[in-house]
């Protein structure tokens, strides 16, 4: 085969840089015919990929000149590439035909070079002799194969196919089958007639003649009708370049299911390959078989979904045009937590995140004679590393920064004394700036659950500690008997250091790519105690002479107002965090 190969892509290309005149096929068109000339420009197209070393690209122009003008030339190098791409069971057969339909024009040299070509092939595929005890008809793979009794085994490659033999008035048989290179594998398909039934009628006005196919077998033309078991079939339909795209039909026990299918203009012919070749493949939502499916398209915008336990779904878009390509992979990426791999170890991951912290309400005692006050808002950073098992539970620490504050305009009315046992009406107008701020450290739970390819969501819960330094920096005035002064609070603003004890539950969701992750999340940090007493002191008038024959109910005259004195650093209170985190699992 190797030598083969190496004669075939020195010698076949630059032997067929035009096609044979002397095939039957192209003999009989005149030598104008426009499909002559399209054949032509397409193996010259195929020939010129092919001396590139894209087989994959070569083939699809070779088989679209062979669907024009079959002739010796394009079904040659077709039949060289499929061998190129591993599909040996397809090569041997075009080789084959090649020596019978076109025996006549095959010569002497192509003979001696094809010859030792087909017999490695035959070393390299596998033979299915399928037996039944009905005339049915025999699929491979969503392929029709052809009619039982055979006259010879059909030849797959190695690996598993799906065989199925339906026959109209009996149950289908199907079954999975391993075959193994040179091996033989016999299988008796035993049909069973059907029990119950149902009918199935199909009609498409203005395409009287088409060809019908029920489960990848063709049944008979259009309009049709006839008995199948009661379940969901896969019918399309085809007339030249015209037909549908496979749908599925649900047929019910003794009753008859009238069904008239979309048809439209038909792409090329298209072999749709997913990997694995267990997955199940759906194209626009009707499923269409495992592994692999070949046929034609309506041209224009359809849908390809593929799943299979244990891996992460794909999904495409797959645009249908009269020239588009006749192959199409779909590949699923193994989903390495699934249980089916029985993978037992667990998984290191770091991570960063950063993001805003926001509120209602600190519970700080300047909050409680709130007038009017800001949202509370700071911003939070922090690293964190997991440890996550296979069953997705993961054990996690971190550490971090965290900062929120908050201002607070607020008014007091107060009363002092004054000479002749007056109480004295005084108000006070405070401006404060609340903070919080200092480190820190967490532990908890976090569970990651798969949501498609790529993605994944995480659910946390944890428990830490702050070691927070809480500040109260207040400023203000104060005014009585029509006069106003500046005010001064003893200590304001001098930081008390405390540890707050908070919980943290919060979900994300993130993108992975390889062994990198980002992602966005939302938390939300519940402190459960409370902070202690703030050092601030008492708010005094530290300028201003009191006059009491003058002017008694001066604020002047006023001593020190306590309520600024020792209030509550803050209370329980939650905020919220909206954050971004990017990290790497090892």
């Amino acid at each position: 085969m190797l030598v083969f190969a190496a004669l075939l892509a020195c010698a076949i290309p630059a032997r067929a840089q035009a096609p044979s005149a002397s095939a039957p096929a192209q003999e009989s068109l005149p030598a104008a015919d426009p499909r002559l000339e399209r054949a032509k420009q397409l193996f010259r197209q195929g020939t010129a990929l092919l001396q590139s070393g894209d087989h994959q690209r070569a083939l699809e122009y070779y088989m679209a000149s062979r669907a024009i003008v079959p002739s010796v030339p394009n079904t040659l190098n077709a039949a060289f590439c499929l061998s190129r791409l591993g599909r040996y069971d397809e090569a041997l057969e075009l080789y084959e035909e090649l020596l019978t339909k076109f025996q006549e024009q095959v010569t002497d040299e192509i003979r001696r070079e094809v010859a030792p070509a087909m017999a490695a092939l035959r070393r390299q595929v596998a033979s299915l002799d399928v037996s039944a005890n009905v005339e049915g008809t025999l699929i491979v793979d969503g392929r029709m194969r052809g009619k039982l009794p055979l006259l010879a085994p059909v030849r797959v490659i190695p690996g598993t196919h799906q065989v199925r033999v339906v026959k109209d008035g009996y149950e289908t048989f199907e079954q999975a089958v391993t075959c193994k290179a040179g091996e033989v594998v016999p299988l008796d398909a035993s049909l069973k007639p059907l029990t119950s039934a149902g009918r199935l009628r199909v009609e498409a006005p203005g395409l009287e003649g088409a060809d019908l196919y029920v489960d990848g077998a063709m049944v008979g033309t259009l309009p049709w009708e006839g008995t199948l078991s009661p379940a969901e079939h896969l019918i399309w339909v085809r007339k030249g370049d015209t037909g549908c795209a496979p749908r599925a039909v649900v047929v019910l026990q003794g009753q008859t299911v009238r069904v008239q299918p979309a048809v439209a203009a038909l792409g090329p012919q298209l072999r749709i390959v997913v990997e694995p070749a267990s997955a199940m493949l759906w194209i626009d939502g009707t499923a269409v078989g495992k592994g692999l499916w070949q046929g034609r398209l309506p041209i224009g915008q359809h849908t390809l979904d593929a799943r299979e336990l244990g891996y992460h779904p794909a999904s495409r878009l797959l645009h249908v045009t009269a020239t588009s390509g006749t192959e199409v992979r779909v590949v699923l990426q193994v989903d390495s937590k699934h249980a089916r791999w029985g993978v037992s170890r667990g998984q290191f991951r770091l991570e960063a995140l950063g993001g805003l912290v926001a509120g209602t309400s600190l519970g700080s005692g300047p909050e409680q004679s709130c007038g009017s006050c800001s949202t509370p808002l700071g911003w939070m950073g922090m690293a964190r590393a997991e440890y996550e098992l296979a069953m997705g539970l993961g054990f996690e620490v971190g550490a971090g920064f965290l900062s929120v504050g908050r201002s607070v305009n607020r008014t007091r009315n107060e009363s002092f004394p004054a000479p002749g046992n007056l109480a004295v009406p005084s108000i006070w107008r405070m401006h404060d700036e609340v903070s919080m701020h200092g480190p820190a450290v967490s532990a908890g739970l976090a569970w990651r659950l798969g949501i498609g390819t790529g993605f994944h969501a995480q659910g946390r819960v944890d428990f830490g500690v702050w070691i927070a330094q809480v500040a109260d920096l207040v400023e203000g005035e104060a005014t009585a008997g029509g006069v106003t002064r500046e005010v001064r609070v003893h200590d304001s603003g001098t930081p008390t250091r405390t540890a707050a004890v908070f919980l943290t539950p919060g979900i994300q969701l993130n993108r992975a790519w390889g062994g990198f992750h980002a992602g966005l999340g939302l938390a939300a940090a519940v402190v459960l105690t409370e902070g202690p007493r703030l050092a601030n002191g008492s708010a005094t008038i530290p300028v201003g002479t009191c006059d009491p024959s003058a002017n008694p109910e001066s604020i002047d005259c006023s001593g020190d107002a306590t309520f600024t004195r020792g209030e509550r650093s803050f209370g329980r209170f939650v905020v919220w965090i909206p954050h971004a985190v990017a990290g790497y699992s090892f």
